[in-house]
């Protein structure tokens, strides 16, 4: 008032901000890896408004110009005013991995076997790369360190990463089998047939041979392999060749001995009667090394035997008459028409009894009634008996080729002596034993069995 008294009041008015302020977030961003990375720098910008203030917040998510990585990342903000109003928005970062891995196999391998082995064991790395991760996985071969067999093998990868982006690669593993195989070799005995003939294969041969790898393959590369009379008691150098089938072979040497005896040998000449030149002779001495035997020959008379003489200018013959064969000396120059009418020179060698006549109407002397040659076959001695006479005896003992191998005396009366077959002269064989005893031979054959 004038007098300057006063009086005073208040009031408030409010004013309340209740508008919130708005929010804009980018579209979800999909982009691909940065090179060689796991991620990718995304920039992107969200606004706000307020009619206001507003602040702006990230609640989740990765800053922008930031490495976000492969898969997708959500990113949330919210804008908030003085008076506490707010709003919010969220977008996705998705990364995606368009980037294959690496993978890099070794160049071809090539080894020889392992010592012994039909395989080796082979050492390699594979190397795989990725800009994330990768799983390494083998799809064909075999693992490293392990053992290859002869042959090539091949070896598959694969690389893999986690967005399912691959790679491959292959690579061979050779290993050559250079260890040739282990021939083996037997010596045989072939036997001929009843026709004369025999013939020999490799499987005959062969001995176990053997290679690292298995089985082989045999094969006769060089020597004889038919056979026939001719060749018996021969022996004969055959070549064994063994193949393993990768180029590698070896050979070894078998002797091969052809023997006919285990056919039927009726005169016991040691020649099989297939095989026989003079049937009921000896066709086993072949003095003159002509490859013919001398029982079948016209020769001059100092090339026969010494074992065949009978006497002055005198020889045996064999005389087969209707099966009969039987011994007969007779003069030198009669030889020719011996032959004529087929006679053989030398004794009969039959193994049933036989007679020997000696020349002019003299006496007969039975081969196994006045000579006894026991056992025969013998092996460690022989005991020769001589009966029907009381005078001395000169004894002789040939061998199938008409070699003189032994000779001795029995005194006048005396009827017995024994032979000790031990020493090298008396080897397996036929051999023949005579006696001689006042002009009168006999003949025993002797069969020596060790």
């Amino acid at each position: 008032d004038p007098a300057n008294n006063s009086a005073s009041c208040s009031f408030t008015v409010t004013v309340i901000d209740n508008e919130n302020p708005t929010i804009t977030c980018p579209a979800p961003i999909t982009v691909n890896n940065d090179e060689g990375q796991c991620s990718a720098v995304v920039s992107y910008t969200v606004n706000g408004t307020d009619n206001c203030s507003f602040t702006l917040s990230q609640t989740a998510g990765q800053a922008s110009n930031t490495a976000f990585p492969v898969g997708t990342t959500t990113n949330s903000f919210t804008v908030t005013d003085p008076a506490n109003n707010s709003a919010s928005c969220s977008f996705t970062v998705t990364v995606i991995d368009n980037e294959n891995p690496t993978i890099t196999c070794p160049a071809p391998i090539t080894v020889n076997n392992d010592e012994g082995q039909c395989s080796a064991v082979v050492s390699y790395t594979v190397n795989g790369t990725d800009n994330c991760s990768f799983t390494l996985s083998q799809t064909a071969g075999q693992a490293s360190n392990t053992a290859f067999p002869v042959g090539t093998t091949t070896n598959s990868f694969t690389v893999t990463d986690p967005a399912n982006n691959s790679a491959s690669c292959s690579f061979t593993v050779t290993v050559i089998d250079n260890q040739a195989p282990t021939a083996v070799c037997q010596n045989i005995t072939v036997q001929l047939t009843s026709s004369g003939t025999a013939s020999i294969t490799a499987a005959n041969l062969n001995n176990g041979s053997n290679d690292n790898c298995g089985t082989v393959n045999l094969s006769i590369s060089s020597g004889q392999t038919s056979f026939d009379c001719g060749d018996v008691d021969e022996a004969f150098q055959v070549v064994l060749l063994v193949n393993d089938g990768n180029g590698n072979t070896s050979t070894c040497t078998s002797t091969v001995t052809i023997s006919d005896n285990n056919l039927p040998d009726d005169d016991c000449d040691g020649v099989a009667n297939v095989c026989d030149i003079c049937p009921g002779g000896n066709d086993a001495i072949d003095n003159n090394n002509d490859g013919i035997a001398d029982c079948s020959q016209l020769l001059n008379y100092n090339q026969y035997s010494s074992a065949w003489y009978c006497g002055n200018n005198k020889i045996l013959v064999c005389h087969n008459v209707n099966n009969n064969p039987h011994t007969n000396c007779i003069n030198r120059n009669a030889l020719s028409s011996h032959f004529n009418h087929g006679d053989y020179v030398g004794p009969c060698t039959e193994c049933a009894g036989q007679s020997l006549v000696m020349p002019g109407g003299g006496t007969t002397v039975s081969e196994f009634a006045e000579l006894e040659v026991f056992p025969n076959p013998a092996s460690d001695e022989v005991n020769i008996h001589l009966h029907g006479t009381e005078s001395a005896a000169m004894l002789t003992i040939h061998d199938q080729l008409g070699r003189l191998v032994w000779t001795g005396q029995m005194e006048a009366g005396q009827i017995a002596t024994v032979i000790n077959l031990g020493d090298a002269r008396f080897g397996a064989g036929i051999y023949t034993v005579t006696a001689v005893s006042n002009g009168e031979k006999m003949v025993q054959r002797l069969v020596i069995a060790r």
